[in-house]
């Protein structure tokens, strides 16, 4: 597949289905990258998880799918990748098990 890309446009990968989309770059998203910080403005849970797989190299799973949609709106730079998932559990009201790289987060869902 060949994607043109024009100035503040990006492409993700859309495991789930397989897809490339094409979308608007944020200039602070960008920045925020270059800077080594994870921001997360009213980000879905499972956004944010796919996010901490890719830059902490895990596998993150969600017990319970309704958790899928859990919002975040949060800023991380230098935290380690449990004191982010404790915080994470705090603003979700959930609990995570680690083994190894593997990460399996657990809760109710959010409403």
């Amino acid at each position: 597949m060949n994607a043109f890309l024009l100035p503040h446009q990006r492409i993700t990968l859309d495991v789930s289905r397989g897809s490339f989309v094409k979308s608007t770059a944020k200039s602070e998203e960008v920045l925020d990258w270059m800077e080594g910080r994870l921001n997360f403005d009213d980000a879905t849970l499972l956004d944010v998880t796919q996010q901490l797989e890719r830059r902490y190299n895990l596998q993150i799973s969600l017990d319970n799918e309704n958790l899928s949609d859990c919002k975040i709106t949060a800023v991380f730079k230098e935290q380690s990748v449990a004191e982010i998932l404790n915080i994470i559990s705090t603003l979700t009201n959930t609990t995570y098990k680690q083994t190894n790289n593997k990460i399996e987060i657990y809760g109710e869902g959010c409403n």
